[in-house]
C-alpha cells in the first residue's frame, strides 16, 4: 500500500463521484454528504485546504476503498 498523502477535499469528492458512483448532497455548513448506490454514506469537510491522513483513512474505511483505488486518479 502506498503511503497516504494529503489530498484536497474537492479532488477526493470528484474522484468518488466520477469513478465510484457516489452522489453528493450538501450537509451542514461546509460538509458534503456522499451516498453510494446502497445508501451507505460518508462525510467530507470541504473547508479544509487538505485532508489529513487520519481523515482520508476514515473515509477510505467507510467507502470500502483502498488508497491505491484513489491514487490511480490523482
Amino acid at each position: 500500500m502506498g503511503a497516504l498523502r494529503p489530498i484536497k477535499p474537492s479532488k477526493l469528492l470528484k474522484i468518488l463521484q466520477e469513478h465510484y458512483g457516489y452522489s453528493a448532497r450538501q450537509g451542514r455548513g461546509d460538509h458534503v454528504v456522499l451516498f453510494d448506490q446502497n445508501g451507505h454514506h460518508t462525510v467530507i469537510q470541504m473547508a479544509q485546504k487538505e485532508l489529513r491522513q487520519q481523515i482520508i483513512s476514515m473515509i477510505l474505511k467507510q467507502t470500502n476503498l483502498k488508497w491505491e483505488d484513489i491514487e490511480r486518479y490523482l
